[in-house]
């Protein structure tokens, strides 16, 4: 893991898109730190364990979770959010007592999600607060769902992400968090993110197709954390040529993700001064065929590693 000591840091915990398992990039998740605070964005496959490798805290006395402030879940495919209930089960046992404050958790349908999974996990909680003295997780964390207005929800069919202006979503003394819908059908919300703080700006793309709604809220963006997809591969899965399931599969991927070929443009319409590939698709790509999405971007280029942390400073 390469050192950094910036205040404010962009950590990837996990690299990979795609509910695949790859031995060398666990899932889709990243982390924002602030002067030891943590904001966790999605939570893949091996995030848990990412973050104590990550060593945000002493691992030492079970304190790995002490800092944690926010969990922001870009969408709900179980990719980016399989292991959301891990953090909150085994918190009790990694230091989130140690907090003074509950973690603050937004998304899409997270309040009934997070119900649902309550009630699932039952028998683990009820002997883990019976017997072993835990207060209840709702005492440790507070779960919100992003609100957005009745017009769109209805028309989310015909367009899962109109025009629109970012939406506030959370708010402290280290971080401003605002999100805004993007394109990733069939589904429906997905959010990006921005995190503003006094070091700089941290967009995350989420999983989406072009977006003009990306693009507006990644304007000026000192790092643009952006999902990449090489179509080369979708159409490669089959031999040709492909019957009319196999190119609707192509197609689906085609369209709700962003490929090498357009990710560059993207992040100089939005002004960006970094981009970072994140949310690999395939992860097990060749490289050097990751580093062709800088064409058409003129800013500071990153292939996105597991572990890797990236300080943030205004330029």
């Amino acid at each position: 893991m390469n050192e950094v000591t910036h205040r404010t840091r962009l950590v990837l915990l996990g690299t990979a898109g795609g509910p695949v398992w790859y031995g060398h990039r666990e899932g889709i998740g990243s982390a924002v730190v602030v002067d030891g605070h943590v904001y966790l964005v999605d939570c893949g496959e091996g995030v848990g364990q990412q973050y104590r490798r990550a060593g945000f805290a002493p691992f030492e006395g079970r304190r790995t979770l002490r800092g944690l402030r926010g969990i922001f879940l870009t969408h709900l495919h179980s990719d980016h959010c399989i292991d959301y209930f891990n953090i909150l089960l085994f918190s009790w046992f990694n230091g989130i007592g140690l907090n003074p404050h509950r973690v603050q958790v937004y998304g899409p349908g997270t309040v009934e999600m997070t119900a649902r999974l309550l009630q699932a996990y039952a028998a683990d909680i009820d002997d883990r607060m019976s017997d072993g003295g835990h207060p209840a997780l709702q005492t440790r964390f507070e779960t919100h769902d992003i609100p957005l207005p009745a017009a769109i929800v209805a028309g989310a069919n015909a367009n899962p992400a109109p025009d629109m202006d970012p939406i506030d979503v959370y708010e402290d003394e280290n971080v401003q968090v605002r999100a805004i819908l993007v394109p990733h059908p069939p589904m429906f919300p997905s959010f990006a993110y921005r995190f503003e703080t006094g070091d700089g700006t941290i967009v995350f793309s989420g999983d989406t197709t072009v977006s003009a709604n990306l693009v507006k809220l990644a304007q000026g963006a000192d790092v643009l954390v952006h999902e990449v997809i090489d179509p080369a591969w979708a159409g490669s899965r089959f031999e040709q040529p492909l019957d009319p399931m196999q190119q609707a599969a192509v197609n689906h991927l085609l369209g709700s993700h962003t490929t090498i070929e357009q990710v560059g443009a993207v992040a100089e319409r939005a002004g960006a001064r970094t981009l970072v590939l994140n949310h690999l698709v395939p992860a097990d790509n060749p490289h050097r065929r990751w580093l062709e999405a800088k064409d058409g971007f003129s800013g500071r280029f990153v292939v996105g590693e597991d572990l890797m942390q990236i300080g943030i400073e205004r330029g």
